[in-house]
């Protein structure tokens, strides 16, 4: 650029600064290092102010105090405060002290001052009631909510009841009350009938924005800390606790989304736009704060605000993106950047640290900018958007190759422009100079295009754009579409510095497989772990593992065909199409969904080492993509390293924070499992998911998750219901019969291999009920239905073949396709062992009817003057065979 401006005016003063508008730039744009106070040291403020003085050795009453703390820290404040009283001279037990916790209150209330209350009274049946919020009227125009929601916030307390008071769960029932005060009330029984026992408790929560920057989009109710002190009959005390994750929220939806706001305005310039994404680089918040986080021995059930807290930052601020979006005329702004909640174990009994790192670039637009000034005149300054050019595909015209080479001599290529000739002059008056280069494309400013490439790479710029190492020259003719007789010439040397093009491959030189087992089923199984497994499975036979492409981070994904070994140095797939089924897996989509990594390369392991597995690609042809969303797999494995029993959904979409199967605008290794399915036009296609393994909260979204938008979100994924199929949807058409037939006799497969291992069984009865339990008390949004033993939501009918079912993708090439849900976010230890077996169960009992299924194949043979014409082809589906 200085060059071109010297050449026009070698006196000029020239000053060019230069920027980048893409990912990866990492510039700083904000960091915030701040301590959060700690709750506990405001109650005993108010405590030593407002309560000590009062008491003596003659009062009574009750003292009652909700912070958001661990049982450790709430059972050492309890005595603490006993201590204290004691001190004054009060008597043992004159004055009642209880201690609970402000998350989860209702259960901390139940389970905290209750159970010890009833413990001996040889309870014999329990009924809860609790206020529904169906028609409330508290909060206007509210859409964030569940009629259950104080009903969620007690959740699973019937078992826990069930296992300490030892009676049976179906004795304890909850009833929905349309009143709102009290909250909560028990009412206990004896085996006669009577009633023993009876409470109530109203927990303590504020009304508090959505978002408080758009106060109008939408309210939400949050629970919240408290202190009453309730003695000699006078109320001395009475007064909020904000909780330390409360005081994290005010700051971060105050301050740190102010800033980010901003910043999103200030480098769209004011009008920000969804062509535009990513806006930032990472948005990193490491928060460590003094909180419970503790499992409660039911199933996978725990208590934690903390994790809580990583659901809301990730979910929330993905919201925040839309909200700009919306005020602004730009519709969702997707693929915002990497969202980073890195939750520490909590830190008992200090003040929260918290720190947050924002990286993003200096102008999302890319553009020039010139401003020049001539003697005695005002600055003149000029501005030109560089947007992308809509240019037709190039299409491979021929290769050219010489002797004793190891390389292409030259690659050519035909590219078609719309006019021969520059329009600006012609045009500059009636539109701007962007405008008139995205509609004219023409032969002398694509020429230029490749000349300016050609002249950045001799300036060691952009070396590896369109620069090959195996290619010495790149020839493009450039031709006119309505004439294409008309054509230039324009050619492209490699450059110094050309793109690698040797693909990475998996191959553990010098393992000998001696009986041991390759695959763990004990740990969420990572990207490089992955790699090494695949790299020892690639020395088997019947395995073939290769690269596909390189994620938006930079990761290769790697899939694997398991076909028989052929002596043979190549292989017709067409013919292995033709011939035999093929079933493909593709699993991971969502990353912090471990198991089906785990099974899929189990699966794979199997057929390389049992012999009655490898039997099976005799028959069937076996496609494996263990990892989809590979970059989000990577961060998943970090993060479970710190705390293991979180959901982790910062690892559920892709890096961008959009899914990884709508993004192949900005994610590479989306594109893999379509073409995987176009070169192998599988058959079967089954894409195992999973979902939480503990009740999923959203502390700041209304409680239950899962919240996107005001809308509510899907928070019918708040609990966990054991293994199940989410959708199952067939062809039920006269003329094709078979595919009604097929779709059910598979289904029958997966539902005999499901209910055939006892401790998953178990775990699905036991998730099963509870799922029910809570479910079905809201009677508008609950459904469940079952098919032989295992859930299963069935379509209400069938439906007829369609013409785009006949395309690569579709019903009449691929004609079972499934996506199973398996409780594993984020699943180790012996949970991540039970449903890996569901995976690794049904996944091979599909394989095993394929192989056991009718698979037909025809010939056809016609006789020409001098000739004879053959052909073989393979009808589908597979039809059920004996054993199915």
């Amino acid at each position: 650029i200085y060059e071109l401006i010297k050449k026009y005016f070698d006196s000029a003063s020239v000053n060019i600064k230069l920027y980048s508008s893409g990912f990866g730039n990492n510039r700083v744009i904000f960091t915030e290092d701040f301590e959060i106070p700690w709750e506990v040291d405001d109650f005993w403020k108010y405590f030593n102010r407002e309560v000590l003085p009062e008491v003596n050795s003659d009062s009574y009453g009750k003292i009652r105090v909700i912070v958001s703390e661990s049982p450790e820290v709430r059972k050492k404040l309890k005595q603490q405060i006993i201590q204290k009283l004691k001190r004054r001279g009060v008597p043992d037990n004159s004055i009642d002290v209880v201690v609970l916790c402000a998350y989860k209150q209702g259960y901390s209330w139940l389970y905290d001052e209750v159970l010890p209350k009833i413990r001996d009274k040889n309870p014999a049946r329990i009924e809860i009631l609790y206020h529904t919020l169906k028609d409330s009227k508290e909060i206007k125009w509210q859409t964030i909510y569940a009629n259950t929601r104080w009903l969620q916030e007690i959740y699973p307390i019937d078992n826990v009841f069930s296992r300490e008071l030892n009676i049976p769960d179906s004795l304890i029932t909850f009833r929905p009350v349309y009143k709102k005060n009290p909250v909560y009330t028990i009412k206990v029984f004896d085996k006669s009938g009577n009633k023993i026992f009876t409470d109530s408790f109203n927990p303590k929560y504020v009304i508090r924005p959505f978002f408080d920057l758009f106060p109008e989009y939408e309210s939400v109710r949050v629970t919240t800390g408290w202190v009453t002190a309730e003695i000699d009959n006078k109320i001395l005390l009475n007064r909020r606790i904000k909780t330390d994750p409360e005081r994290f929220w005010e700051h971060l939806q105050k301050i740190t989304y102010r800033k980010i706001i901003d910043y999103v305005m200030d480098i769209q310039e004011g009008k920000p736009s969804s062509n535009r994404a990513p806006y930032f680089d990472e948005f990193i918040v490491n928060v460590t704060l003094s909180e419970p986080n503790y499992k409660i021995g039911i199933d996978e059930e725990a208590i934690s605000s903390i994790e809580a807290l990583h659901e809301d930052i990730y979910f929330e601020t993905l919201t925040l993106f839309n909200l700009i979006g919306g005020r602004y005329g730009a519709g969702s702004l997707n693929f915002p950047g990497r969202i980073l909640p890195y939750i520490q174990p909590p830190v008992d009994g200090k003040p929260g640290k918290v720190k947050i790192k924002f990286t993003g670039k200096r102008k999302a637009i890319p553009q020039i900018k010139m401003v020049y000034k001539e003697k005695n005149k005002e600055p003149v300054k000029l501005l030109y958007y560089i947007n992308s050019l809509k240019i037709p595909a190039s299409r491979l015209t021929g290769i050219r190759v010489g002797p004793f080479k190891n390389c292409i001599s030259q690659l050519m290529f035909e590219i078609t422009a719309n006019d021969s000739i520059d329009r600006y002059e012609e045009f500059k008056m009636r539109a701007s100079e962007s405008t008139i280069d995205r509609t004219f494309i023409s032969i002398p400013k694509l020429i230029n295009m490749v000349n300016i490439l050609k002249e950045l790479h001799s300036n060691g710029i952009f070396e590896d754009k369109l620069s090959y190492d195996r290619v010495e020259n790149i020839l493009f003719r450039i031709a006119l579409e309505d004439s294409m007789e008309y054509a230039r010439f324009v050619d492209l040397p490699c450059s110094n510095n050309p793109r690698n093009t040797r693909t990475p491959r998996l191959f553990a030189d010098g393992y000998k497989y001696k009986g041991e087992q390759i695959v763990q089923w004990n740990e969420p199984i990572g990207p490089e772990e992955a790699e090494k497994i695949m790299a020892k499975l690639n020395t088997f036979p019947d395995v073939n593992v290769y690269y596909t492409i390189t994620s938006f981070l930079g990761q290769p994904v790697f899939a694997m065909d398991l076909i028989p070994h052929y002596e043979s140095k190549f292989i017709s797939q067409a013919k292995l199409n033709a011939l035999k089924p093929t079933l493909f897996i593709s699993g991971r989509q969502h990353a912090n969904e471990v198991s089906s990594t785990s099974h899929i390369l189990r699966l794979a392991e199997l057929i390389a080492t049992d012999s009655v597995y490898n039997n099976y690609l005799r028959k069937v042809n076996l496609v494996l993509h263990p990892i989809t969303n590979i970059d989000g797999a990577r961060l998943g494995v970090k993060l479970h390293k710190v705390n293991p029993h979180f959901m982790l959904h910062a690892a559920y979409l892709g890096s961008l924070g959009a899914d990884v199967e709508r993004g192949e605008s900005h994610y590479p290794e989306s594109k893999v499992r379509k073409m995987l399915r176009e070169t192998w036009l599988p058959d079967i296609y089954l894409n195992p998911h999973g979902y939480p393994t503990h009740e999923w909260v959203q502390y700041f979204a209304g409680y239950s998750a899962w919240v996107r938008s005001r809308r509510g979100g899907q928070r019918s994924w708040w609990s966990p219901r054991g293994w199940f199929i989410p959708g199952f949807r067939w062809i039920d058409d006269k003329k094709y019969p078979e595919y009604k037939k097929v779709s059910f006799a598979i289904l029958d497969s997966i539902a005999t291999a499901i209910t055939s291992i006892p401790e998953v069984m178990k775990m699905n009865h036991r998730m099963y009920k509870r799922y029910r339990k809570y479910g079905i008390q809201d009677r508008e949004n609950f459904r469940e239905c079952f098919y032989k033993g295992i859930l299963v939501n069935l379509a209400l009918k069938g439906r007829k073949l369609k013409k785009s079912d006949s395309g690569k993708l579709g019903t009449r090439i691929t004609y079972f396709s499934l996506t199973t849900e398996a409780p594993d976010e984020t699943a180790y230890g012996d949970w991540m062992k039970m449903v890996c077996k569901a995976g690794l169960a049904h996944t091979t009992a599909v394989l095993r009817y394929l192989a056991n299924g009718i698979n037909r194949i025809e010939h056809k043979v016609k006789e020409y003057k001098d000739c004879v014409y053959r052909c073989v082809f393979r009808k589908k589906p597979v039809l059920p065979g004996l054993k199915d």
